[in-house]
């Protein structure tokens, strides 16, 4: 988690790009958790902290990238779907009051807008 301008490929993805007026905005682009230790909310408190740590660094927005939906491979097995995931799950972000800006193929670009 960083601000937009640090994850160079990121900025110049004609999918995941930033849109025209965008500033200040930071990217959450993945979580690694140990296999050992998911499912128990670790995933959770990191998104968590990447949403205290991007408004305590003065950012307008916090920007996500999950799978706009799983693929059948992923809705059938857990294992799958663990694999699919490493930019997080929709749901995560949705209850956060992320929102959907855009779709962007696989993955729907979601923010996060500060007040």
């Amino acid at each position: 988690m960083a601000p937009r301008a640090d994850h160079g490929r990121l900025e110049r993805s004609r999918q995941y790009g930033p849109t025209p007026g965008d500033r200040d905005i930071f990217a959450v682009t993945c979580f690694y958790v140990d296999r050992d230790v998911r499912g128990t909310g670790v995933a959770s408190a990191l998104l968590d902290a990447a949403i205290d740590h991007a408004r305590e660094q003065g950012a307008a927005a916090l920007d996500a990238f999950p799978k706009t939906s799983l693929a059948p491979h992923a809705q059938a097995s857990r294992r799958a779907e663990e694999n699919d995931s490493w930019m997080g799950r929709r749901a995560s972000y949705e209850t956060r009051g992320f929102l959907a800006v855009r779709d962007a193929g696989a993955r729907t670009v979601m923010r996060l807008t500060f007040d």
